[in-house]
Protein backbone atom coordinates (compact mmCIF):
# COMPACT_ATOMS: atom_id res chain seq x y z
CA UNK A 1 0.00 0.00 0.00
CA UNK A 2 1.06 3.59 -0.62
CA UNK A 3 0.71 4.49 3.05
CA UNK A 4 2.95 1.59 4.09
CA UNK A 5 5.64 2.69 1.63
CA UNK A 6 5.44 6.29 2.83
CA UNK A 7 5.55 5.19 6.45
CA UNK A 8 8.66 3.08 5.86
CA UNK A 9 10.24 5.97 3.98
CA UNK A 10 9.46 8.39 6.80
CA UNK A 11 10.74 5.98 9.44
CA UNK A 12 14.02 5.57 7.56
CA UNK A 13 14.39 9.32 7.13
CA UNK A 14 13.67 9.87 10.81
CA UNK A 15 16.29 7.33 11.87
CA UNK A 16 18.84 9.07 9.61
CA UNK A 17 18.12 12.44 11.17
CA UNK A 18 16.34 13.81 8.10
CA UNK A 19 13.59 15.43 10.14
CA UNK A 20 12.17 17.76 7.48
CA UNK A 21 11.94 14.93 4.94
CA UNK A 22 10.47 12.55 7.52
CA UNK A 23 7.85 15.12 8.47
CA UNK A 24 6.83 15.44 4.82
CA UNK A 25 6.53 11.65 4.46
CA UNK A 26 4.42 11.22 7.60
CA UNK A 27 2.17 14.09 6.59
CA UNK A 28 1.71 12.48 3.18
CA UNK A 29 0.48 9.36 4.99
CA UNK A 30 -2.01 11.43 6.97
CA UNK A 31 -3.34 13.15 3.86
CA UNK A 32 -4.31 9.69 2.62
CA UNK A 33 -5.43 8.35 5.99
CA UNK A 34 -5.94 11.15 8.57
CA UNK A 35 -6.49 8.61 11.38
CA UNK A 36 -3.22 6.71 10.81
CA UNK A 37 -1.98 6.32 14.40
CA UNK A 38 1.63 5.37 13.58
CA UNK A 39 2.13 8.46 11.41
CA UNK A 40 0.55 10.65 14.08
CA UNK A 41 2.83 9.24 16.80
CA UNK A 42 5.86 9.72 14.58
CA UNK A 43 5.02 13.38 13.92
CA UNK A 44 4.57 14.07 17.61
CA UNK A 45 7.87 12.31 18.29
CA UNK A 46 9.62 14.56 15.78
CA UNK A 47 8.00 17.60 17.37
CA UNK A 48 9.41 16.63 20.76
CA UNK A 49 12.81 15.95 19.24
CA UNK A 50 12.87 19.35 17.56
CA UNK A 51 12.27 21.00 20.92
CA UNK A 52 15.46 19.49 22.38
CA UNK A 53 18.46 21.86 22.47
CA UNK A 54 20.64 19.33 20.70
CA UNK A 55 18.33 19.44 17.69
CA UNK A 56 18.23 23.20 17.34
CA UNK A 57 20.98 23.15 14.77
CA UNK A 58 18.88 20.88 12.54
CA UNK A 59 15.78 23.06 12.76
CA UNK A 60 15.10 25.41 9.89
CA UNK A 61 15.29 29.02 11.02
CA UNK A 62 12.13 30.75 9.86
CA UNK A 63 12.63 34.50 9.75
CA UNK A 64 8.95 34.96 9.00
CA UNK A 65 8.10 33.56 12.43
CA UNK A 66 10.22 36.23 14.09
CA UNK A 67 8.65 38.92 11.92
CA UNK A 68 5.12 37.78 12.80
CA UNK A 69 5.99 37.54 16.49
CA UNK A 70 7.34 41.10 16.58
CA UNK A 71 4.31 42.33 14.67
CA UNK A 72 1.81 40.88 17.12
CA UNK A 73 3.81 41.90 20.17
CA UNK A 74 3.35 45.45 18.89
CA UNK A 75 -0.34 44.89 18.15
CA UNK A 76 -1.06 43.56 21.65
CA UNK A 77 0.41 46.71 23.16
CA UNK A 78 -2.70 48.51 21.86
CA UNK A 79 -5.58 48.40 24.30
CA UNK A 80 -8.14 48.89 21.52
CA UNK A 81 -7.16 45.53 20.04
CA UNK A 82 -8.28 43.81 23.25
CA UNK A 83 -11.75 45.29 23.46
CA UNK A 84 -13.56 42.77 21.25
CA UNK A 85 -13.18 38.99 21.34
CA UNK A 86 -14.50 37.24 18.20
CA UNK A 87 -13.84 33.90 19.87
CA UNK A 88 -16.07 34.75 22.80
CA UNK A 89 -18.90 35.80 20.51
CA UNK A 90 -18.47 32.87 18.13
CA UNK A 91 -18.47 30.29 20.93
CA UNK A 92 -21.85 31.55 22.08
CA UNK A 93 -23.20 31.53 18.53
CA UNK A 94 -22.35 27.85 17.93
CA UNK A 95 -23.01 26.66 21.52
CA UNK A 96 -19.41 25.50 21.81
CA UNK A 97 -19.78 24.21 25.36
CA UNK A 98 -22.70 22.03 24.33
CA UNK A 99 -20.75 20.74 21.33
CA UNK A 100 -17.71 19.88 23.42
CA UNK A 101 -19.89 18.16 25.99
CA UNK A 102 -21.49 16.13 23.22
CA UNK A 103 -18.04 14.84 22.23
CA UNK A 104 -16.76 14.29 25.80
CA UNK A 105 -14.11 16.99 25.52
CA UNK A 106 -12.24 17.83 28.70
CA UNK A 107 -8.79 19.10 27.70
CA UNK A 108 -8.82 22.09 25.33
CA UNK A 109 -6.17 23.95 23.36
CA UNK A 110 -7.06 27.53 22.42
CA UNK A 111 -4.79 27.94 19.40
CA UNK A 112 -4.16 31.62 18.87
CA UNK A 113 -5.76 32.48 22.19
CA UNK A 114 -4.97 36.20 22.02
CA UNK A 115 -6.19 38.09 25.07
CA UNK A 116 -7.69 34.90 26.45
CA UNK A 117 -11.22 36.19 26.97
CA UNK A 118 -12.79 32.92 25.84
CA UNK A 119 -10.47 30.89 28.06
CA UNK A 120 -11.28 33.20 30.96
CA UNK A 121 -15.02 32.70 30.50
CA UNK A 122 -14.74 28.91 30.32
CA UNK A 123 -12.39 28.76 33.32
CA UNK A 124 -14.69 31.00 35.34
CA UNK A 125 -18.04 29.43 34.43
CA UNK A 126 -16.94 25.77 34.16
CA UNK A 127 -13.93 25.51 36.48
CA UNK A 128 -14.22 21.78 37.17
CA UNK A 129 -15.29 20.65 33.71
CA UNK A 130 -12.53 21.75 31.33
CA UNK A 131 -8.74 21.93 31.43
CA UNK A 132 -7.53 24.73 29.14
CA UNK A 133 -4.21 25.68 27.61
CA UNK A 134 -3.45 28.66 25.39
CA UNK A 135 -1.10 28.97 22.43
CA UNK A 136 -0.09 32.23 20.76
CA UNK A 137 2.78 33.73 18.82
CA UNK A 138 3.24 36.64 21.23
CA UNK A 139 4.09 36.45 24.92
CA UNK A 140 2.22 39.66 25.80
CA UNK A 141 -1.18 38.67 24.42
CA UNK A 142 -3.00 37.56 27.58
CA UNK A 143 -5.11 39.91 29.69
CA UNK A 144 -4.09 40.65 33.34
CA UNK A 145 -6.56 37.98 34.53
CA UNK A 146 -3.85 35.41 33.69
CA UNK A 147 -0.86 37.14 35.28
CA UNK A 148 -0.49 34.61 38.10
CA UNK A 149 -0.73 31.55 35.81
CA UNK A 150 0.67 32.91 32.54
CA UNK A 151 3.67 30.57 32.39
CA UNK A 152 1.65 27.43 33.03
CA UNK A 153 -1.29 28.22 30.78
CA UNK A 154 0.41 29.78 27.72
CA UNK A 155 2.73 28.26 25.12
CA UNK A 156 4.42 30.90 22.97
CA UNK A 157 4.97 29.51 19.51
CA UNK A 158 4.03 29.47 15.84
CA UNK A 159 1.22 27.31 14.51
CA UNK A 160 3.06 26.28 11.35
CA UNK A 161 6.17 25.19 13.26
CA UNK A 162 5.93 21.48 14.09
CA UNK A 163 8.53 21.89 16.83
CA UNK A 164 5.99 23.84 18.92
CA UNK A 165 3.66 20.84 19.15
CA UNK A 166 3.73 17.49 20.91
CA UNK A 167 0.64 17.37 23.11
CA UNK A 168 -2.79 16.02 22.17
CA UNK A 169 -5.99 17.67 23.42
CA UNK A 170 -9.57 16.44 23.34
CA UNK A 171 -10.70 19.69 21.75
CA UNK A 172 -9.14 22.57 19.83
CA UNK A 173 -10.44 26.13 19.50
CA UNK A 174 -9.07 28.35 16.75
CA UNK A 175 -10.90 31.66 16.28
CA UNK A 176 -9.80 34.87 14.59
CA UNK A 177 -6.51 33.17 13.74
CA UNK A 178 -6.38 31.37 10.40
CA UNK A 179 -7.03 34.51 8.34
CA UNK A 180 -3.91 36.00 9.98
CA UNK A 181 -1.72 33.16 8.62
CA UNK A 182 0.30 33.62 5.40
CA UNK A 183 -1.55 31.62 2.74
CA UNK A 184 1.34 29.28 1.96
CA UNK A 185 1.52 28.31 5.66
CA UNK A 186 -2.19 27.54 6.07
CA UNK A 187 -1.89 23.80 5.24
CA UNK A 188 0.90 23.27 7.79
CA UNK A 189 -1.08 25.09 10.50
CA UNK A 190 -4.19 23.03 9.86
CA UNK A 191 -2.25 19.77 9.75
CA UNK A 192 -0.46 20.55 13.02
CA UNK A 193 -3.75 21.39 14.71
CA UNK A 194 -5.39 18.25 13.35
CA UNK A 195 -2.60 16.10 14.80
CA UNK A 196 -3.15 17.49 18.29
CA UNK A 197 -6.96 17.12 18.16
CA UNK A 198 -8.29 13.90 19.65
CA UNK A 199 -12.05 14.48 19.38
CA UNK A 200 -13.49 17.80 18.19
CA UNK A 201 -12.65 21.35 17.18
CA UNK A 202 -14.18 24.74 16.47
CA UNK A 203 -12.79 27.18 13.91
CA UNK A 204 -14.02 30.77 13.54
CA UNK A 205 -12.45 32.40 10.48
CA UNK A 206 -12.85 35.98 9.29
CA UNK A 207 -13.73 36.37 5.60
CA UNK A 208 -12.99 40.09 5.23
CA UNK A 209 -9.92 42.36 4.99
CA UNK A 210 -9.05 44.09 8.24
CA UNK A 211 -8.42 47.78 8.75
CA UNK A 212 -6.67 47.61 12.08
CA UNK A 213 -3.31 46.50 10.72
CA UNK A 214 -3.09 49.42 8.31
CA UNK A 215 -4.02 51.76 11.11
CA UNK A 216 -1.26 50.79 13.54
CA UNK A 217 1.33 48.97 11.42
CA UNK A 218 0.81 50.20 7.88
CA UNK A 219 0.11 46.64 6.70
CA UNK A 220 -2.84 44.24 6.87
CA UNK A 221 -3.24 41.64 9.60
CA UNK A 222 -5.60 39.44 7.58
CA UNK A 223 -3.19 37.77 5.16
CA UNK A 224 -5.50 35.04 3.85
CA UNK A 225 -8.94 36.34 2.91
CA UNK A 226 -10.86 33.59 1.13
CA UNK A 227 -14.43 32.47 0.54
CA UNK A 228 -16.00 29.90 2.90
CA UNK A 229 -15.64 26.90 0.58
CA UNK A 230 -11.92 27.52 0.19
CA UNK A 231 -11.53 27.24 3.95
CA UNK A 232 -13.81 24.23 4.26
CA UNK A 233 -11.79 22.39 1.61
CA UNK A 234 -8.51 23.27 3.34
CA UNK A 235 -9.86 22.08 6.70
CA UNK A 236 -11.04 18.81 5.17
CA UNK A 237 -7.70 18.23 3.44
CA UNK A 238 -6.03 18.49 6.84
CA UNK A 239 -8.10 15.54 8.02
CA UNK A 240 -10.98 17.15 9.88
CA UNK A 241 -14.61 16.19 9.28
CA UNK A 242 -16.94 19.18 9.11
CA UNK A 243 -20.06 18.38 11.11
CA UNK A 244 -21.55 21.85 10.82
CA UNK A 245 -20.55 25.03 8.97
CA UNK A 246 -22.35 28.34 8.98
CA UNK A 247 -21.55 31.75 7.51
CA UNK A 248 -22.29 34.81 9.60
CA UNK A 249 -23.22 37.79 7.44
CA UNK A 250 -22.63 41.47 8.06
CA UNK A 251 -25.26 44.24 8.07
CA UNK A 252 -25.23 44.40 4.26
CA UNK A 253 -25.57 40.62 3.83
CA UNK A 254 -21.85 40.34 3.12
CA UNK A 255 -20.14 37.18 4.44
CA UNK A 256 -18.08 38.06 7.52
CA UNK A 257 -17.28 34.89 9.47
CA UNK A 258 -17.14 31.16 8.83
CA UNK A 259 -17.99 29.07 11.90
CA UNK A 260 -17.04 25.39 11.55
CA UNK A 261 -17.63 22.62 14.07
CA UNK A 262 -15.35 19.65 13.41
CA UNK A 263 -14.58 16.12 14.43
CA UNK A 264 -11.61 13.84 13.70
Amino acid sequence: MITDDLLRQGTAQHSQGQLVEATQSFRAVLRINPTHSAATRSLLSIAKQLRQPASQSTAVVDQQIDQERRKYEQVWECDDYRRFSPGLQGAQLVDLIGYFRQHQVRTILDAGCGSGQLMQQIMTEFPEEFDLHGFDISANCLDPFFDAIRDEILTVGCLWNLAEFGEIYDGVICTDVMEHIPTHQVPACLENLRQCTAKAAYFGIALFPDGYGQKILGEPLHLTVKEPQWWISAIQRAGYTVTKAMVENGPHANPMWLHALLTV
